[in-house]
């Protein structure tokens, strides 16, 4: 949803196969709506797909930039970069994590937040019991 007239609002859930196709799709309706700056809210997301996030991440890249790599057991690197697709590399990024962000959620907040690449803003569920031990 549009927050004022030039700011979306766009929450993942989780990133399911689904997902890019529901978030091209929620993006296009927000550009058809004025939005120029995005807040992307991945509180609460434990992860899914790691393709899913990679190409989430390739819409706010532009071209050649390092998204994330990962090594296999044997020590064999994989790199994975951004390509032309790139629907949002213009306007302004606020992403909203939590201590509940995990998995590909970090994935898509750390190749952001690497490629300086919007403002990550961490927050902290209220309903959390916050005991200490004495």
């Amino acid at each position: 949803y549009m927050m004022n007239d030039h700011i979306g609002y766009l929450k993942i859930n989780r990133f399911a196969r689904s997902t890019y196709r529901e978030f091209l799709s929620s993006l296009t309706v927000l550009f058809n709506q004025g939005m120029e700056s995005l807040v992307l809210d991945l509180r609460g997301n434990g992860g899914g797909f790691v393709d899913i996030a990679i190409d989430i991440v390739d819409e706010f890249l532009e071209d050649d930039r390092l998204i994330v790599f990962t090594k296999d057991h044997n020590g064999k690197i994989q790199e994975y970069f951004a390509t032309n697709k790139g629907a949002f590399e213009k306007g302004k990024l606020y992403v909203l994590i939590d201590e509940n962000s995990a998995s590909a959620s970090e994935i898509v907040a750390g190749a952001l937040q690497d490629n300086d690449k919007g403002i990550r803003v961490v927050t902290s569920n209220p309903k959390r019991d916050y005991k200490h031990e004495v």
